[in-house]
């Protein structure tokens, strides 16, 4: 926010403004996120709480007035249009803010966001924050060698690549840790992931094309559904003999088996 050098006094924090962009208009409160207060003539980066949602995008411009609308406090140029209240003035919030603010052109700015996110950004953010349209985000990522379009997702490339060694790194030590166990289904293999990681499934998926995971399955059919004991599941499902009879024991309990001496029938 940029204040007027005209006011008389410096903004301080939860000042109430009105606040204007095109015709769009509401009120609202002022949160300052570096200082106490913005001297007159002077800026500093601030949030905007309003009463009602703005339709706005990055580099937009909003002006804003006193509580009674009768002067011009000062102006501002937006950097986020979808901000977070919480949080809001943390130190990699700021970094965040100010990559924003001193970036060049929209594609630097769509770089400092997926820099930002290693989990992964929605190609509709960048639609919703940038006004861009789907052969402009194309373009974009076909010309930035260090950016990954994940389907419906961009990436930085060296983000992804960490995500998956630390997914690999992380399988290994489960192996060490359960020697007697074939491994984990996907589901379990997605707990290892960051739980912001958009893009686990095609992770996965890749992971598995490169024959550097296998998945395993535990729904089995055994014998047609005849009856069948312990040793046939775990030799069926790939698994280890504990495990084996966790799973089974689960299936009694829930109704799916049924359990009569060293043999069980499955439930229809």
């Amino acid at each position: 926010m940029q204040l007027e050098s005209s006011e008389k006094k410096p903004i301080k924090h939860w000042t109430a403004v009105h606040v204007y962009h095109a015709a769009q208009h509401t009120v609202g409160h002022v949160a300052l996120l570096q200082h106490p207060a913005i001297d007159p003539g002077q800026n500093g980066l601030v949030q905007l709480v309003t009463q009602d949602p703005l339709t706005l995008c990055l580099g937009d411009r909003v002006i804003m007035r006193d509580q009674g609308a009768t002067r011009t406090l000062g102006y501002g140029v937006v950097l986020d249009p979808l901000a977070i209240s919480k949080g809001r003035a943390k130190p990699e919030r700021i970094a965040f803010l100010e990559g924003l603010r001193d970036a060049q052109s929209d594609n630097e700015a769509a770089k400092v966001l997926i820099s930002q996110k290693a989990g992964g950004v929605p190609t509709a953010l960048l639609t919703r924050m940038l006004n861009w349209r789907p052969e402009q985000i194309t373009a974009f990522s076909a010309e930035d060698a260090e950016i990954l379009r994940v389907e419906d997702l961009l990436v930085l490339s060296s983000a992804f690549q960490g995500v998956a060694q630390q997914l690999m790194q992380n399988l290994k030590d489960w192996h060490d840790a359960h020697p007697n166990e074939k491994g984990l289904n996907k589901a379990q293999l997605a707990n290892h992931l960051p739980k912001d990681c958009l893009y686990g499934e095609s992770l996965l998926s890749l992971l598995k094309t490169q024959n550097k995971i296998e998945l395993v399955e535990l729904t089995k059919t055994i014998n047609n559904g005849q009856s069948f004991t312990v040793q046939e599941y775990r030799d069926a499902a790939g698994i280890g003999r504990n495990l084996c009879i966790e799973l089974l024991e689960h299936f009694d309990h829930q109704g799916l088996t049924r359990r009569d001496g060293n043999q069980r029938f499955p439930k229809s």
